[in-house]
């Protein structure tokens, strides 16, 4: 892995129960907890590396996987992640600033590893920061519009966003043993793989890649997907010609004209 390399990630969590929340003071408020209180469960990445031919510079997916070793324990995948930094890679999320990455830092301190990265001006700082793209503020303007849910964006590019599996429902898939953890697993990578699409369709919205280049990395992405079988319903679920920017995009019927009325 080089630094030009973009390392799309995502993590899955669970309520710490040795560092428990606070419970809201309103039982029907939706508040995450602070990052202590998450335990990191499941850490999906897609590495995109450049690629050139004759008439672009594109990007191609490197590698897709789960971070960790066999069992996931939450010790090997922030490790794993930490040994990911060293090569000061471009990251790409959606509110990994507010999210993934506070995560990452707090289990990390828990953990007693080190995250020298944490600091670095160019992953943290929001504004002038050039080594992580969070995707969220990137279609927010950095806040100043309302933020949407990364399945909203998703869709728009083409991509089904949830295919019956939230956020919400890892604590409990987590619970249910092998099964459960198998499906919080690939739900994590379903969800990096619709992070990828967005992040390709805002480097084509910010011109630093042509019509052409997104569409080779989008092929690269789709391929990726199409023949990992724990996929099928996902690669099944994707607009194609919309994520391929093949379609006209969304056609209005023509209204017709009042009677009588003047042409």
């Amino acid at each position: 892995m080089s630094a030009d390399h973009f390392v799309v990630f995502d993590l899955e969590a669970t309520p710490d129960p040795e560092c428990p929340a606070d419970p809201p003071k309103n039982p029907d408020q939706d508040r995450v907890p602070a990052p202590p209180h998450h335990r990191v469960v499941s850490c999906g990445i897609i590495v995109f590396a450049w690629t050139k031919d004759e008439q672009d510079n594109f990007l191609t997916v490197a590698k897709c996987r789960l971070l960790g070793d066999a069992v996931g324990t939450e010790t090997s995948i922030l490790q794993d992640f930490g040994s990911i930094m060293k090569h000061r890679p471009h990251l790409a999320s959606w509110n990994g600033r507010g999210f993934d990455l506070p995560v990452i830092m707090a289990r990390s301190f828990r953990c007693g590893i080190p995250t020298p990265w944490f600091w670095d001006r160019d992953y943290m700082d929001r504004f002038r920061g050039h080594r992580h793209i969070d995707l969220q503020d990137h279609t927010t303007n950095y806040g100043a519009s309302r933020a949407s849910r990364m399945a909203a964006f998703a869709k728009l590019a083409g991509w089904p966003g949830k295919l019956g599996v939230c956020g919400a429902d890892v604590p409990q898939l987590w619970e249910e043993g092998d099964e459960g953890r198998a499906k919080v697993r690939r739900y994590n990578l379903e969800d990096v793989g619709c992070q990828s699409a967005i992040l390709l369709r805002v480097l084509l919205m910010k011109g630093e890649i042509s019509r052409t280049a997104y569409q080779k990395s989008a092929e690269s992405l789709l391929s990726t997907f199409d023949r990992d079988q724990r996929f099928a319903e996902l690669s099944a679920a994707i607009d194609r010609d919309r994520f391929l920017m093949h379609d006209k995009g969304p056609q209005q019927q023509p209204v017709p004209a009042e009677s009588g009325a003047a042409a």
